[in-house]
């Protein structure tokens, strides 16, 4: 599904967060790894293998022929600074009904609800295709994004313990939570 909303910002900048297309991709790719060396809250660290350009122009082509799915970027100042998806889980029956969501912005564009305005794009097109629930599983350390979740309605359900292990030997727990929509 094609998006396009612009919202201004804490800082006054607009923030345009559009449907992905396949020029984009290099660009994203670029702010992905840098994303991956900003934090530690993302499942790829800075020295894992990255996806391709062309992988990114699948994931964009595939989102826009499935009319429950959405990829979108978000742009400032005519950069990409972040990214979100829903992802409709397909064709059995017995998942019809739910998609997962994963979104992620650069850190000098924190405090800003970016992530805020990508989510309630994301949520938008969720509750437009009639889904019934949307996924996340969140760093269980990560309490700012847990915070902003919460504050569209997501719940916590669940933990998966010692999901990622880091270059150190720790370990980080992820959080599942979901978001019901009124049937």
């Amino acid at each position: 599904m094609r998006v396009y909303r612009e919202y201004q910002l804490k800082n006054g900048k607009i923030l345009v967060v559009r449907s992905a297309e396949k020029e984009d991709a290099q660009e994203e790719l670029d702010m992905y790894k840098q994303q991956c060396c900003e934090t530690p809250f993302l499942s790829r660290g800075p020295n894992d293998v990255f996806p391709t350009v062309e992988s990114f122009v699948e994931c964009y082509e595939d989102a826009l022929k499935n009319d429950k799915s959405c990829y979108v970027v978000a742009i400032v100042d005519e950069k990409i600074i972040g990214s979100g998806h829903i992802e409709h889980y397909g064709g059995s029956s017995r998942v019809r009904h739910k998609c997962d969501v994963d979104l992620g912005i650069l850190k000098d564009y924190w405090g800003l609800g970016i992530g805020g305005k990508i989510m309630q794009t994301l949520l938008e097109v969720a509750e437009k295709v009639k889904l019934e629930q949307v996924e996340l599983s969140v760093a269980s350390q990560n309490e700012r994004a847990i915070k902003m979740y919460e504050s569209f309605g997501f719940e916590k359900f669940g933990t998966m313990p010692n999901s990622w292990k880091y270059e150190d030997g720790t370990y980080q727990d992820l959080l599942i939570m979901v978001k019901f929509f009124q049937k």
